[in-house]
């Protein structure tokens, strides 16, 4: 059984084919990113290795795997067309995250399909493919350069509890502050 959805975003279009085993993503090039279909909801986070923010969320983004990872899949994609294997291996190694799935986007795939702007940035959808919650991780980065003293606001964590306990998710989407996708 495959179901093709179409998504059109950044001035480019998102073929998205869906099946029993896995889920391809296809842009206008067609050049393509395979997932596994399961029956969870997915949380992708737009990373890059040389940002500091992305270095400071990291074990927050390992917390939240190890709190969360039996009912949401775990992906990390790094969007960039210059793909250096050591910097993203270092990164993953060093800040531990070897347990997501990690997607390499020299495509830039699924930062078109999100329509990614900066690193960190999160992207909760559901079985529908639909984007839940888009944003940042927290309230903590005011602007950038400037962090709060302490978290006031768990914008992820308050929406994959909401939807896994299948309340309605109260802030849909925040801007995420952090470093810019080139």
């Amino acid at each position: 059984t495959y179901v093709v959805f179409l998504f059109s975003c950044s001035n480019q279009y998102i073929k998205v084919v869906k099946s029993n085993t896995h889920i391809e993503f296809i842009n206008h090039n067609n050049q393509s990113v395979k997932i596994k279909t399961t029956k969870n909801s997915k949380l992708f986070f737009a990373l890059d290795a040389e940002c500091p923010l992305c270095q400071s969320y990291s074990q927050k983004i390992g917390d939240l795997f190890e709190k969360h990872n039996q009912e949401i899949d775990f992906y990390a994609f790094f969007p960039s067309q210059i793909f250096i294997e050591k910097k993203v291996n270092d990164f993953i190694e060093k800040y531990k995250l070897e347990k997501l799935n990690i997607i390499i986007d020299t495509n830039l795939v699924f930062t078109h399909f999100f329509d990614a702007e900066v690193t960190p940035e999160c992207f909760l959808i559901n079985n529908d493919l639909e984007i839940i919650y888009q944003g940042a991780i927290d309230d903590q980065v005011q602007k950038l350069g400037r962090k709060r003293e302490r978290v006031n606001q768990e914008y992820l964590n308050d929406a994959i509890y909401s939807h896994v306990n299948n309340k309605p998710i109260i802030i849909k989407k925040t801007n995420a502050i952090g470093c810019f996708i080139e």
